[in-house]
């Protein structure tokens, strides 16, 4: 599911990066942007239709409890 990409234009969606990181039992998706709380919302609370809604689902059947969302305390940058 991951290298097909996300079902949606991140940029087009205000997104400024995106990234997916996986261990031998996690992944975690990593959202960047300006008010980037409000655009990850705007994501998870669509109508149920079309590919968004297949490509959670299939995410859905995957996890073993609600998503976790984490805020940054602490980040570098060159």
């Amino acid at each position: 599911m991951i290298e097909q990409g996300p079902p949606f234009d991140p940029a087009e969606r205000g997104f400024a990066r995106h990234a997916v990181y996986l261990s031998a039992g996690e992944v975690v998706f990593v959202f960047e942007g300006d008010e980037v709380e409000w655009l990850v919302d705007e994501i998870v609370n669509e109508p149920a239709s079309g590919a968004l809604s297949a490509a959670l689902g299939a995410w859905q059947e995957l996890a073993e409890g609600p998503p976790r969302i984490a805020r940054a305390a602490y980040a570098w940058e060159r």
